[in-house]
């Protein structure tokens, strides 16, 4: 039977899956891109004519992306299922101490093959478009500032290095080794993490810092609600300084690199923030009030004094304190340290996506902002799902689909109101406030779309 087997080159086949997945990626951001309509000057010639092409291009898109998803499912199926059959043919057929595989490279460890297999095995079963299950990344969360700056800065050096974008280069399968080895000689990750790298796939690893560098863990650079509101309050005063909305920013190519030069000044904010980062929280305090006052900027980068007094007026809109009470009364000065240093590890973040391809940088930073990363949002699967039947509820009351309710402008107000007042999603509100209420609608669009194991609603939306 063996012999009848046709032989693939199982290496050829995982390039293909993350060529799929590139491809996958730019598509999704045209969408995103369509989702803006860039041809909305043409609605004030033809109306109809407008709307009409964007709604056609939108669902011929969706196709060739369902199309393209299926053909990466069926070929990392294929390739599961041939990995499956060499492991089993690797497996020793006693609970020994013996080394199985004979004629395998590499050899193997003695009795530890079935309590390695979940850190080394190049697929999760549970997830047929996931090449890996990530290893985790817990004893991240409490690395130090200096520490995360480090890390992103070795990054950022080695995809330099290889002419890349950090994206690109957490995305090209060759690279996995170097970032194994950088990650296990690294003077800023913890040992409890090298010991998780030393006994895993290097596939493995480079997977675990992609999601890492997509903002797929969130709380290891405080991405949350709180802070992803600074940053996007920020981002919609720059937008309206070019005459544009903050999505069309985010989505457009047009303006990739006016995006770029405003991410990358997240780094003053970062190269001040770890000059103060070891003051005692009173004297923390009064440097932040001069900044926002002023008083002594001396050298500090426009950019910085921007971001910070941002901060410093969200934080107050946020907690209905004065500004000036919150960086002048002792009571304070904890927390406004401490809400200071999380935003700071959010600005390694953002400065690190300038860094990467122009594609990867809009797709990331975007995601974080319309609903596609509801963890960042401060979702977890249950608010998910819990918004998803909110919405089906919502729909039902007003004798519409859901489809139709998300995506008919006409419903934008309905669907803010219950984005805004929904216990699923408590803090995401804060963050749109100030924004046209079809920003909101299409939040609430992806977070619906947003799928699990277990979710139960049946509509997919374009």
């Amino acid at each position: 039977m063996a012999d009848s087997k046709i032989s693939i080159n199982l290496g050829s086949a995982k390039a293909a899956l993350e060529t799929i997945k590139v491809a996958n990626n730019k598509l999704q951001l045209t969408m995103n891109t369509m989702s803006g309509n860039p041809f909305s000057p043409l609605c004030s010639i033809n109306p109809d004519l407008a709307s009409n092409y964007v709604n056609q291009f939108q669902t011929s898109l969706n196709e060739v992306i369902s199309f393209s998803n299926k053909v990466h499912s069926a070929i990392n199926s294929y390739v599961q299922e041939i990995e499956t059959e060499e492991n089993a043919q690797d497996v020793p057929q006693t609970n020994g101490g013996s080394s199985g595989g004979s004629g395998g490279s590499g050899g193997g460890s003695s009795g530890e093959s079935s309590s390695q297999a979940p850190v080394t095995t190049p697929t999760d079963p549970s997830d047929g478009t996931t090449q890996v299950k990530p290893l985790d990344t817990t004893s991240l969360v409490d690395l130090e500032l200096n520490e995360t700056i480090g890390i992103v800065e070795q990054l950022k050096d080695l995809s330099e290095k290889a002419n890349q974008g950090i994206d690109e280069m957490l995305l090209d399968p060759e690279m996995a080794d170097k970032l194994k080895e950088l990650f296990l000689n690294s003077p800023y990750i913890p040992d409890e993490f090298k010991a998780l790298l030393a006994d895993a796939d290097s596939q493995v690893v480079r997977q675990t810092i992609l999601s890492l560098m997509n903002g797929e863990m969130p709380e290891v650079f405080d991405l949350n609600p709180l802070n992803l509101g600074i940053v996007y309050t920020h981002l919609k005063t720059i937008a309206e300084q070019y005459g544009i909305t903050v999505e069309e920013l985010l989505s457009n190519p047009l303006y990739a690199e006016d995006l770029k030069v405003t991410l990358s000044g997240f780094n003053d904010v970062v190269d001040l923030l770890k000059t103060w980062d070891t003051l005692p929280a009173e004297q923390y305090q009064e440097n932040l009030l001069k900044l926002y006052d002023g008083d002594g900027i001396g050298n500090i980068e426009a950019s910085a004094v921007d971001v910070m007094r941002t901060f410093a007026d969200y934080i107050s809109g946020a907690t209905d304190i004065a500004a000036e009470e919150l960086l002048t009364q002792t009571q304070y000065a904890d927390v406004m340290k401490e809400a200071a240093q999380e935003l700071a590890k959010t600005s390694v973040f953002m400065d690190a996506t300038s860094h990467y391809s122009t594609e990867g940088m809009q797709e990331v930073v975007g995601n974080l902002f319309n609903g596609k990363n509801a963890a960042a949002l401060g979702m977890s699967e249950s608010d998910v799902i819990g918004f998803q039947k909110e919405i089906d509820a919502l729909a039902k009351e007003n004798g519409i689909t859901s489809s139709r309710l998300l995506s008919d402008s006409s419903y934008a107000d309905t669907v803010t109101a219950t984005l805004n007042s929904s216990k699923n999603a408590s803090e995401i509100g804060t963050i749109f406030a100030n924004s046209e209420t079809t920003v909101s609608q299409n939040v609430a669009k992806n977070l619906y779309n947003t799928t699990y194991e277990s979710s139960t609603n049946t509509e997919s939306i374009v």
